[in-house]
Parts: structure tokens; sequence; C-alpha cells
């Protein structure tokens, strides 16, 4: 995920000839996002259920049924970093992510994409 940080300059159209150096002051900075972001918590009232959670090599996704068919999914660190991607068959709602004992401890996401539709699953390493 690329981050840009614009910085906007005004100076005003009179600016003293002996002007030569001065210090910048900063008043604010406005930090903008492209999207908003949510998390579907992994609870008793979410739609979707991971587990086991913690994971330790694989993990069972049980999604609502429509999700079926080759469905993509990525996994990412809650640093925002993509650490594995894969693209799956769903049947009846559900699917098995394997090989994730690579990752390290700490709380993942796990994104899945079908056409226009994403959700997001958090766990455990």
């Amino acid at each position: 995920m690329e981050q840009y940080l614009l910085l906007n300059i005004a100076i005003l159209p009179s600016i003293d000839p002996s002007f030569t150096q001065s210090t910048l002051e900063v008043d604010y900075i406005r930090i903008y996002k492209e999207a908003a972001v949510g998390i579907t918590e992994n609870d008793e009232n979410s739609k979707a259920k991971a587990f086991p959670n913690p994971v330790e090599n694989s993990i069972n996704l049980e999604l609502h049924n429509a999700w079926n068919g080759r469905v993509n999914f990525e996994v990412f660190h809650m640093s925002g970093s993509l650490v594995y991607a894969k693209e799956t068959d769903v049947e009846n709602g559900n699917a098995r992510l394997n090989d994730l004992g690579f990752l390290h401890k700490g709380q993942y996401l796990i994104t899945y994409k079908k056409h226009s539709l994403t959700e997001t699953i958090k766990f455990i390493k």
C-alpha cells in the first residue's frame, strides 16, 4: 500500500527583495484517507468465522454461502504489509489457507475478494 504526504506551501506575492533565509514554521498538517477501512470482528455475531484462532500452520474459513468459486485471499500484517496472497476455491462458503506457519506471532487480517465484494477477518498467529 503506497502512502503519500502532500505539503502545500503558500507564499505571499510580495516577498521582500532582501529576503535570503528563514525558518519554515508548519502550522498544521492535514492527512486524507482515500477510503474508509473496516474490520469484521471474529466473534459469535460475525457472518464469517476463522478457526483455529490462534493459527499454527493453516486456517479454516467459514464464509457466508454467497462466497463460492474462485476467491482471492490476502493476509496483511497489522502494519499494513501484505504477507500472503492466494486464489483458492470456496465451496458452500468454506475455504482453507495452508502454509501460514512462516508468519511471526501477532495479529493479522485476511481480506477476501470476489468481483466487487471485499470482506475482512482478523486472526492471531
